[in-house]
Order: C-alpha cells, then structure tokens, then sequence
C-alpha cells in the first residue's frame, strides 16, 4: 500500500517547500550558542517555545555518541557543522554547545538573529566543579591545578576566540584569542550577561521581537570570598587563572551597561570619508 501511495505522489521539490513553509511561519530566525553553565537552559527551552514547529536542539549526548574517536577539538567542528546544516535546512530556532568563528558568522548572521548568554568566569569555573561529578574525589584546590580547570576558565576563548582546547598553553596566543573573542562578540545580535538578566530581556525583546520572562537567580555567590567553600586566597587564585575570560566577559559586562553590543561600530569607523569642503570626517549612512 505505501509503494503504490508513493508511485503517486509527487515528492519533487518537498525539501524547498518545506523551507520556504519554515520561513513563512518563523521569518525572524534564531540561532542560540549556549555557553555551559551559564545560565542558558531557562532561555532556551523559552526559545523552543516560541518555536514550536522549527527548532533544532544539538545534543550533547547524540554528539558524543557519534564522535567518541575523534579529538575534542574535531567534537566541536561537528557540532559546529551540525549548527550550518541545521541553518542550510532552515530550521527557525537553533541552539547547543558550538563553538562560532569568523566564516561562520559571515555565513550566518545576516539569516539568523545570533544570540549568547554569559556568565561571570569565576563563577562558573567553580559552577563547573560541583556540576560534574567525576571531580567529586578531588578538592577544589586541586582542580584549579589541572588542564581540564585551565580549559574551562578559557570557555569564552575557546568559543568565540578560535582557541584550540587542546593546544599546549605555551603554544596559545591569548591576546589574539581574547581580541578575536571580542571581536566576534560584537558582530551577534545579543550577547547577554547573567549579572545584567534584565538587560539581556530588553535586548531580546527589541533584537528578536521575543517576550522572556526567566527567573531570577542569585547570581555572584561563588564569588564572594565569604563563602563557607572557597577562602580568599583560592578565589585569588581562581580569578587569576580566568583572567583572559574576564577581559572579554568584562567587555561584554560594560557594553551591556550602554544598552548592548555595537556590532557595528568597526563598521562605522571604517566608513569616515572626508567631505568635499575639508578634513571634517563624518559618517556615510548605510
């Protein structure tokens, strides 16, 4: 029976139609880089609500499955390809833990509204500790000592600054990565912070025409050296280890507190051209 049903059917061009369907129910797409423990599952599970009919989650648990021979820095180029086929598909709403580069927001950007959430360095390094299990037998004094802490508090480089999670320190440039960060940064369309919750909500409300509504968290608590957990001096040591992240968490910190990223700022410095009566510089309009 379903031979005979498909001999009559017509299924040529269903891939396009499905498409152009997509973009006609969701024409303001949205493509969501979760940074681990930062905050982001609340907001994304907001985002799949309002795309109920076109999202596409890159699991974690599928991702490693498929990939267990192949380097962590390999993991992260599938996913990151899983991202761009997910986008070539047209899927409305896209999220998961990939990292982004400079090619892929030039593919991207100007189809997908790019949206990200951060959270403290500090505070989610000492997040990441007592999430995972595995470190359970060692001190948090003893983790910040090894590569696995050393890689996470440079999550920030690692996403957004093309830095390699398995490249020796001695071999990593950090200025380059903390620039390239930053500069990648200001080319998405929202890049929340966690201590600024409210501000990210406006943003997404003006950028992406969504509504959120995420709960309130207390947020800085690791940071503070009167923890019962952490003395000053391993905070000290801590914040010193995630200073690279910092600088660009800070950037982000201040830009949200003037109401967002410029993307285009570089843009608009570029196009000074002098008028025809002087030197004065102004600005060419887009």
């Amino acid at each position: 029976m379903i031979s005979s049903i498909v001999k009559h059917v017509n299924l040529s061009g269903l891939g396009e139609k499905v498409r152009a369907l997509r973009t006609r129910l969701y024409p303001r797409k949205v493509m969501f880089v979760h940074v681990p423990k930062s905050g982001g599952t609340s907001l994304s599970h907001m985002l799949r609500a309002k795309y109920l009919l076109s999202f596409a989650k890159i699991s974690e648990e599928a991702s490693t499955s498929a990939c267990q021979q192949m380097s962590k820095d390999q993991w992260f180029e599938f996913k990151r390809c899983l991202a761009a086929y997910h986008a070539e598909s047209g899927i409305g709403y896209i999220q998961g833990h990939f990292c982004i580069d400079k090619n892929f927001l030039e593919a991207y950007q100007g189809r997908y509204r790019i949206v990200t959430l951060l959270r403290h360095p500090v505070d989610r390094l000492i997040s990441h500790y007592y999430f995972d299990d595995r470190y359970s037998k060692v001190s948090l004094e003893e983790f910040v000592k090894t590569p696995v802490a050393y890689s996470e508090a440079h999550v920030l480089c690692h996403f957004f600054g093309d830095m390699k999670w398995e490249q020796p320190t001695e071999d990593t440039n950090m200025e380059a990565a903390v620039s390239t960060a930053i500069s990648n940064l200001r080319r998405l369309s929202v890049v929340g912070v966690l201590d600024k919750e409210d501000d990210f909500v406006e943003a997404c409300r003006r950028e992406l025409g969504i509504s959120l509504a995420l709960p309130k968290r207390n947020v800085g608590v690791a940071r503070n050296a009167s923890s019962s957990r952490i003395s000053e001096q391993l905070l000290n040591e801590i914040t010193q280890l995630c200073r690279d992240d910092l600088r660009i968490y800070e950037y982000a910190l201040q830009a949200s507190a003037n109401h967002g990223l410029d993307a285009n700022e570089s843009e608009r410095e570029n196009r000074h051209v002098k008028t025809k009566n002087g030197d004065q510089n102004v600005v060419k309009p887009y």
